[in-house]
């Protein structure tokens, strides 16, 4: 198995600054904060999906994607999460649902995430 599919990154919500997870290696007080439960609310950690959107960029948990609506009505927004054992867009605007991203992501543009760009979901 691919374990690059494996990466994570976090936002330190401390500094207001999202890190690569080789950044929090190398940082023994941020990574001490990551995995300690009782400093959980410190730092919010997303896992790579091991999906890339259709520009190449690589789509982690929390990311806020765009794409055109198969309806003709213009784009569509959604967050990706995970939810029941799969990465899933849930998608804003006029009736929330879910849709299962691999099916989805060669066709979204990566916008901004839930953590530096939370104005994009409303």
């Amino acid at each position: 198995m691919d374990n690059s599919r494996f990466k994570f990154r976090a936002f330190d919500k401390v500094n207001n600054e999202m890190c690569e997870w080789y950044e929090l290696v190398n940082n023994p007080t941020l990574l001490r904060d990551c995995l300690s439960a009782s400093d959980s609310i410190r730092v919010d950690i997303m896992q790579f999906t091991g999906l890339k959107d259709k520009h190449g960029k690589e789509i982690y948990e929390g990311d806020i994607v765009e794409r055109n609506a198969s309806n003709g009505r213009g784009n569509v927004r959604g967050v990706i999460i995970f939810l029941e054992g799969e990465f899933r867009i849930e998608w804003h605007g006029k009736g929330q649902w879910n849709g299962i991203l691999h099916i989805h992501a060669k066709d979204c543009e990566i916008t901004g995430n839930i953590h530096s760009n939370p104005e994009l979901l409303k």
